[in-house]
């Protein structure tokens, strides 16, 4: 039978007053997302973790180039840490305007953590010049073992 251990959300809506927008800057990630589950380290059975996020971001203008974004997830703190989910998402030259990108994504057979908290961390990635943040930032998991 499956046993609920935790859920976290993280929330986060990066545009403090109306018309500024903080911008991407290009192949760096910024962390926009991050939760941490507590699970005993001495939980038995098969962990599985459920993720959910979605990003919101504006294209600024038209470039040559189609604008692409990357949102990755990791099982940990930084970007070196194992890769649990990566979605790339590329847009036409021409779609000038706000963005929103949702993902689903699994963890499964998690080694209970030895400090008993399971961290998440969601990064996104401008893979070209003029991207904005202007959110929502959302980000959600939730464990479960057997």
């Amino acid at each position: 039978m499956t046993k609920f251990l935790d859920a976290r959300t993280s929330n986060h809506w990066p545009i403090a007053f109306p018309g500024s927008m903080e911008r991407f800057v290009v192949d760096t990630p910024v962390m926009v997302g991050q939760v941490g589950l507590s699970v005993p380290a001495d939980t038995t059975g098969i962990l599985r973790t459920q993720l959910l996020g979605q990003v919101g971001f504006y294209i600024l203008s038209e470039d040559i180039f189609a604008p692409i974004i990357q949102i990755d997830v990791m099982r940990g703190y930084l970007t070196t840490d194992p890769v649990i989910h990566t979605t790339y998402v590329q847009y036409q030259p021409s779609q000038v305007q706000s963005q929103s990108v949702s993902f689903v994504a699994a963890d499964y057979n998690v080694t209970p953590p030895p400090t008993g908290l399971l961290v998440y961390t969601m990064y996104v990635t401008a893979l070209v010049l003029d991207m904005g943040r202007t959110g929502p930032e959302c980000f959600n998991a939730s464990v479960y073992t057997d």
